[in-house]
């Protein structure tokens, strides 16, 4: 009896000093926050002092070295796989018939051998399945893939990690670039974080000396980079020569960009260019939509069609080259059979960025509306706020686009901001003790 009280008593003081040191660091950065830093600078060489003495007390627990990359390799291709399973149905790519792509080297006329690129349309199955061929046979192993706006360069990516990791050779991590902020965060600082929060297996590593980046340096990983260009500021020009200086030269690398007049050079890696397809392309795969669209729908669709064929109306068949454009037209008159005559009278009368204007705004709208309700108040109160935020967007500073959440501070007031980390710093302790 004696000793288990005893025991019970140890084990209540330990989590009292536990509170002491939790609520402390929760004080101290409140008080960071609200009074600078310079003013809490003594204050954290005390705080700092007493957890360095309460570590002796095995207060807090050291973490052995943990498993190894190849351990852990199942479990993160069943977190990449889930991810994605989301991923693509919230894209609307589940399922769906995609456009073929058409993917050719640099500097020649022929294009990269893809198998089924005679089909109008891909199932998303094999299109998965096809493009993820281009890995495992070594034809992309270090690659910059650029083209146009809205030629397919995400959902060719999003579909190639989908084949990889449903294969047994090769494990792909897919990230978008638009986060990074070349000229206020190394590459690996970046990466690290953004793998840790997106494929939890990864933070089993407890990389020590190393960083998650230089741990999976190993050739069954492959590095799927999109959106280089949508990294914002003058830095944008060193942002491939800084993710090249802290990549292995021999990872597996795929980066996918927009077609620009100076292209930066990655060592070791090939420079492709996924195209728009032609007219006739865009007019067969349409035909393919048309067969599975609404009864109500076709007969518009198919007056599009003729016009992509026929090139009736000018404008139209180079703008719906493109598939970004092409697939939101589909989508739109899947919902609203008056969209294609509509899309047609605006772009002969006004020009292809009134048509594009067109697209956007009925997209939002059938979007907004299929979720509030035709007629809402809720739906213009939304369509209201969607616009202010666009705005606010434009406005603000190119760091803070991309709406990452560790630039929230920039947004909220540092008292706000420090009481709630202090919250989230302190919740956790209550619910272990």
């Amino acid at each position: 009896m004696f000793l288990t009280t005893r025991s019970t008593r140890a084990k209540r003081w330990k989590n009292r000093l536990k509170w002491a040191v939790t609520l402390s660091g929760a004080g101290l950065l409140l008080f960071s926050l609200t009074y600078g830093l310079d003013k809490s600078d003594q204050l954290s060489s005390l705080v700092c002092g007493l957890v360095l003495l309460l570590s002796g007390f095995q207060l807090f627990p050291v973490r052995g070295p943990g498993p190894g990359v190849e351990a852990i390799l199942p479990d993160l291709r069943k977190d990449i796989d889930e991810f994605w399973r989301k991923e693509r149905k919230a894209r609307g790519l589940a399922g769906a018939e995609l456009m073929p792509i058409r993917l050719r080297t640099t500097g020649t006329s022929g294009c990269l051998a893809v198998p089924h690129t005679g089909l109008p349309a891909w199932p998303s199955d094999r299109y998965a399945k096809d493009v993820a061929a281009l890995v495992t046979d070594g034809t992309l192993s270090r690659a910059v893939i650029h083209g146009p706006a809205g030629v397919g360069k995400t959902t060719f990516a999003i579909m190639l990690t989908t084949g990889v990791v449903r294969g047994d050779t090769h494990v792909p991590l897919y990230l978008s670039l638009a986060s990074w902020s070349p000229g206020e965060e190394r590459f690996r600082d970046w990466f690290d974080r953004q793998v840790a929060a997106a494929y939890p297996s990864l933070r089993a590593l407890h990389p020590r000396n190393d960083t998650l980046l230089e741990r999976l340096a190993i050739d069954r990983i492959v590095l799927v980079l999109d959106g280089l260009d949508e990294i914002r500021g003058p830095v944008r020009t060193d942002a491939l020569m800084k993710i090249d200086e802290a990549v292995d030269p021999d990872q597996s690398l795929i980066v996918l960009t927009r077609s620009s007049a100076h292209l930066p050079s990655l060592t070791g890696a090939s420079v492709l260019v996924l195209e728009r397809l032609d007219a006739a392309d865009a007019a067969a795969y349409l035909a393919v939509r048309l067969d599975r669209a609404p009864v109500t729908a076709r007969t518009a669709l198919l007056g599009l069609c003729s016009a992509l064929r026929t090139g009736a109306v000018p404008g139209v068949a180079e703008m719906l080259r493109t598939p970004l454009y092409l697939d939101l037209l589909c989508r739109a008159a899947e919902r609203d059979e008056e969209v294609p005559t509509r899309f047609l009278e605006v772009v002969g009368r006004q020009g292809a960025d009134a048509g594009k204007e067109l697209l956007y705004s009925t997209f939002v709208d059938q979007a907004l509306r299929s979720r509030l309700g035709a007629g809402s108040r809720r739906l213009h109160r939304a369509r209201r706020w969607a616009a202010c935020i666009a705005f606010e967007m434009s406005r603000a500073p190119a760091a803070s686009r991309t709406l990452a959440w560790w630039r929230i501070y920039e947004r909220v007031p540092a008292t706000v901001f420090g009481a709630a980390t202090a919250l989230a710093v302190a919740l956790p302790t209550v619910c272990v003790c």
